[in-house]
């Protein structure tokens, strides 16, 4: 690790340890480290709201639909690797970029029924992917409607990994698909939300595009999501302990009783 990297990673976690930050993420590779699994055909943005300790934190992610796949991610990310691409060709290096954000992007492939996850661990760690089966959501609709960017929409209802959701789904885009991981139902969900309302997803927009759906070539640490887990809580937790081992030990607390640091831990998945 050069001594341009320790600085960096020595003020990040200062930073985020005065304001006690849950997530930031990071570009880890231009775009051109990637490989194409689908072409989208629809775009759909989400405003998501998520609560972190005593903070609420506000971010967009995009998902993207096409006959193979689907992909979740965050757009701004996109735009940064964009860029790292064109500052490469230059000969030039990106600046690294820290911002909390939905932390996992997923893959869901309609073929075969997986899941690819993969969850931006704190910089500079590295990116964590696990693939697990595409959730069989025991939904329950009801005769409630209501109405989401102009498109009238049916309510459902389910329980799923220890938090209780509510979905608004439109039979007027008939894909059964949603963001993150959530879909089966008979049309495309536009808002999800569990029942303490730490995680609110909302769509704000959706358009026709032809778009890659891009898989990116990273050194992942890949395993079972439970182990995954087990890893981020650890993360959240214990963030001395992990700063030293993925830098090997090359990194610098301020004085006090770091054994005692903590990041706020609201996993959208409690089990």
């Amino acid at each position: 690790m050069t001594i341009k990297r320790i600085a960096i990673v020595m003020s990040v976690l200062l930073l985020c340890l005065d304001n006690l930050s849950a997530q930031w993420a990071t570009c880890y590779e231009p775009l051109s480290a990637s490989k194409v699994l689908d072409t989208a055909s629809y775009e759909v943005l989400y405003q998501v709201q998520m609560r972190w300790g005593k903070r609420i934190i506000t971010d967009t992610i995009s998902l993207l639909i096409g006959k193979k796949y689907t992909q979740t991610y965050n757009p701004r990310l996109k735009r940064m690797r964009l860029q790292k691409d064109s500052l490469f060709k230059l000969g030039q290096n990106a600046p690294s970029v820290y911002f909390l954000t939905f932390p996992e992007d997923t893959y869901c492939n309609l073929e075969t029924g997986q899941i690819t996850a993969v969850y931006r661990s704190f910089e500079p760690g590295p990116p964590l992917k696990y693939k697990e089966p595409t959730p069989k959501f025991n939904w329950v609709t009801s005769a409630r409607d209501s109405t989401v960017l102009t498109y009238p929409c049916s309510e459902a209802q389910m329980s799923f990994r220890g938090r209780d959701y509510r979905a608004l789904f439109t039979m007027n885009i008939p894909l059964s698909v949603g963001p993150w991981k959530f879909g089966g139902l008979p049309g495309l969900i536009l808002k999800v939300e569990d029942a303490k309302q730490d995680y609110i997803f909302r769509a704000i927009g959706i358009r026709s595009v032809k778009e890659g759906i891009h898989l990116w070539d990273w050194k992942y640490q890949e395993n079972n999501r439970k182990d995954i887990r087990k890893y981020v809580e650890r993360m959240h937790k214990k963030p001395k302990t992990y700063m030293r081992i993925v830098t090997n030990g090359m990194v610098m607390f301020r004085d006090g009783d770091e054994d005692n640091v903590s990041f706020p831990y609201n996993p959208i998945e409690l089990e």
